[in-house]
């Protein structure tokens, strides 16, 4: 399956960062200078596609001499490759590396979640707990426990009552520990907690209110923070406040909660958001005096701001003159990207155009603004329903500037093939295979269009492979991944793949998938009923009505 939403993110993490990875190794003598050089080589392979000699940068090295990070880097080069005695000897040498810190404990236990070993993962997950109750620690464990698979959690327990137990958890850790257990039907570890949130330092009403919001009584909680009154509490309880109730969905609320803070631009903003989710507008005039009587404010500042509110209120005349108002100041920011929408709105199009390209070519802008500039106006060109010649335009002015941003590239690749032009789509993909070799959503594309489009499964299969090893837990990976095998006659090995892509991102392609290969089985009742959920999805799909017509 092809990407549904348009994403080039590379898979790379930040513990692999080719500058974090060198900046770890000591330069300052002539061996280091030498090992960096080498670093810096297996780097450039690596990046390059030539894995098994990037590879060789560790594995002709004594395992002893690898710092925490080579160890990562080496780890993730012998997943593509399927090296599982190096994952082994890695993970062992990880878990006796003084330094390696809490990253590659989380890394090595989402590794044991993966291939079902949950004493190992166990042990890890203890270790990000005992780590104590400070941010780093806590960040580990939370990023841990958020990806356990739902019967090992169970196995935990006993582990998250140990870790709840700390005498030095803080209001908000102890709460956000509060929210897990209740998901998770600890109802003891659950009860310890409230009873801390009661009898802590806050006054009773907000333990309450907490107490009540994290247990989801959503009716409660309004109600609660209806009775809540913003007097005697200090800013920075205010604001908890506030998170409660935009954690509840209730915007009148939220409303009241902002009014009682502090005003400054970013409350002044938060107002106007909010304000666009209540019913009713009847505050947009009262916001509007405010902040222009606002001397606190610069006037960048009070510009900006009336402009998104003349935007909340559909007055482009008024949005237009205050985002220009911006433009005057010489900080233009955001404004210049908000003023060609709200030309667009007043159907001025050439303007609104010219205004968009005026950014993007203009180097005093920061490259994130100019690059927003150029999503605009592809975003125009989709609404417009612009010609071909000219949405062509937009990706390959996009492209001159940004030659390696692989999101331009992967959006013009689709809109290329939704041109019907498949060839031209495999070339720009290609592209970005040859200038990020581990980009798996690319890897996926590419090969799925081959296996599916061009009917070449065989050769659609190793880039397609290549992406599974990169990203196993993406759901059109998986897609496409047991499509290409059905596609090979290998149903049996399919069916596990498109079972958890499913699983993971329902839709009426993967059902089709997925009932074709039920039906290669002989499984026809699975095949029914998943026909039946994909159609659920896509009541017109042709594909899924085919089959059932078949079954028929």
């Amino acid at each position: 399956m092809r990407l549904s939403v348009i994403s080039a993110l590379l898979i790379l993490s930040s513990a692999c960062n080719p500058v974090r990875l060198m900046a770890s190794i000591d330069a300052d003598s002539s061996a280091s200078d030498a090992r960096l050089q080498s670093a810096m080589a297996s780097e450039f392979l690596f990046q390059s596609g030539n894995f098994n000699a990037a590879f060789d940068y560790y594995r002709n090295r004594p395992l002893a001499d690898l710092n925490a990070e080579e160890l990562l880097r080496s780890r993730q080069i012998a997943t593509v490759l399927g090296d599982t005695p190096w994952l082994r000897q890695t993970d062992d040498a990880l878990a006796r590396t003084q330094g390696a810190g809490l990253e590659s404990v989380a890394q090595r236990f989402e590794a044991s979640v993966r291939r079902g070993q949950i004493r190992e993962a166990a042990v890890e997950w203890r270790a990000l707990a005992a780590s104590g109750p400070d941010d780093a620690g806590l960040l580990a464990a939370r990023e841990a426990i958020v990806r356990l698979l739902p019967d090992f959690r169970r196995q935990l327990q006993d582990t998250l009552s140990e870790f709840a137990s700390l005498p030095d958890l803080s209001m908000d850790e102890r709460f956000e520990l509060f929210g897990y257990a209740r998901q998770w039907l600890m109802h003891d570890v659950s009860e310890a907690l409230k009873s801390g949130l009661r009898s802590g330092s806050w006054q009773a009403s907000m333990a309450e209110l907490i107490v009540r919001c994290q247990e989801l009584q959503s009716e409660d909680c309004t109600v609660s923070l209806q009775l809540l009154e913003p007097d005697g509490l200090d800013e920075d309880r205010r604001r908890n406040v506030l998170q409660i109730a935009q954690g509840n969905g209730d915007a009148l609320q939220v409303q009241r909660w902002l009014n009682s803070l502090q005003q400054d631009s970013g409350t002044y903003y938060q107002r106007i958001v909010n304000l666009g989710k209540m019913p009713e507008r009847t505050q947009i005039d009262l916001l509007k005096h405010e902040i222009a009587g606002d001397g606190g404010l610069s006037d960048f500042q009070r510009a900006a701001l009336l402009g998104s509110l003349a935007e909340l209120a559909n007055d482009w005349p008024a949005a237009q003159s205050r985002y220009q108002d911006v433009l005057a100041t010489g900080k233009p920011g955001a404004a210049s990207l908000r003023l060609p929408v709200v030309l667009m709105r007043q159907g001025r199009r050439e303007q609104a155009y010219a205004n968009l390209r005026a950014v993007q070519d203009n180097p005093g802008y920061s490259d994130e603004i100019r690059r927003e500039a150029f999503r605009i106006e592809i975003q125009f060109n989709r609404v417009l329903r612009a010609g071909v010649m000219q949405q062509d335009s937009v990706y390959r002015r996009a492209l001159d500037y940004w030659p390696d941003a692989h999101d331009f590239r992967f959006q013009y690749a689709m809109h290329l093939f939704d041109q019907g032009r498949i060839e031209d789509s495999l070339s720009q993909w290609r592209d970005i295979i040859r200038q990020a070799p581990a980009n798996a959503e690319a890897l996926n594309a590419y090969g799925y269009t081959l296996a599916k489009d061009l009917n070449r499964p065989r050769d659609g299969f190793k880039p397609i492979h290549k992406a599974y090893l990169l990203a196993p837990g993406q759901g059109q990976i998986l897609d496409s991944y047991g499509y290409v095998l059905h596609r090979l006659g290998r149903d049996q090995e399919a069916l596990p793949f498109l079972q958890q892509a499913m699983g993971l991102m329902p839709s009426a392609e993967t059902a089709g998938h997925l009932a074709k290969v039920y039906l290669e089985l002989g499984r026809t009742t699975q095949a029914k009923e998943i026909l039946d959920a994909g159609l659920e999805l896509d009541a017109g799909n042709s594909v899924l009505l085919g089959l059932r017509e078949h079954l028929h």
